[in-house]
């Protein structure tokens, strides 16, 4: 065979392996009911607001005191609102709303768990548990802990199903965001599902970080 003719089997050959994976990927994305996930998408983003708050918003309250520990006894009624007994009690509830990877990312960061690099802690956590001799527990709450929602958030509804992407099915939802001053402003927000062994679960925020700075970022990048 010459070389010519061989090349030309070379491209061909490329050309085919290339529209099978293209086929592969083109059926790779999922198929699904539209109302279903999107009535489904309701439910759990409705649900995911309270966790967003013990997570990433004010939180947890604590005991004002005139000490300048990093630590504070955890506010009784704050608990009580929040449905909090034992810290354990928030995982649960997390893994019937999102997915096992979000969850997973959650506790490797330093909500639960001291960031701890070479021997030395870059981060506290937000909040800790210590049980005394008596085997009373006692949640505490990081007083310093910088959290990102400062801002106050409501979900709005409009979900749309979008598309698909693998696995994952892509929703559209607005949330209205707002920031000290009053000043309110909807955003619409790309929210991935995907369904897992118990269901669907959300499997990306379902927030979105609204302060002073915001306006002028996205005023930058238009």
């Amino acid at each position: 065979m010459s070389r010519s003719r061989s090349f030309l089997a070379l491209i061909l050959s490329l050309i085919f392996i290339c529209s099978l994976i293209s086929c592969s990927e083109e059926q790779y994305n999922r198929e699904y009911n539209a109302e279903e996930v999107e009535a489904i998408a309701n439910e759990l983003i409705a649900k995911s607001l309270l966790l967003n708050d013990i997570l990433y918003g004010k939180g947890i309250g604590y005991k004002e005191d005139e000490s300048t520990e990093i630590y504070k006894k955890a506010d009784e009624k704050s608990l009580e609102e929040l449905e909090i007994e034992h810290l354990s009690d928030i995982e649960p509830r997390l893994r019937a709303v999102f997915s096992k990877a979000y969850v997973d990312t959650v506790y490797s960061s330093d909500i639960f768990t001291p960031l701890v690099e070479d021997d030395i802690t870059k981060s506290y956590a937000r909040y800790f548990e210590d049980e005394d001799k008596d085997g009373k527990s006692t949640i505490y709450v990081n007083k310093y802990y910088s959290f990102v929602l400062k801002n106050n958030y409501e979900y709005i509804g409009s979900v749309k199903a979008v598309r698909s992407e693998g696995d994952f099915v892509i929703v559209f939802a607005t949330v209205r965001a707002t920031r000290e001053g009053g000043i309110s402003k909807d955003f619409k927000l790309e929210i991935k599902l995907i369904e897992e062994s118990e269901g669907w679960r959300l499997a990306s925020p379902t927030y979105k970080v609204y302060n002073e700075y915001t306006d002028i970022y996205e005023d930058m990048n238009k």
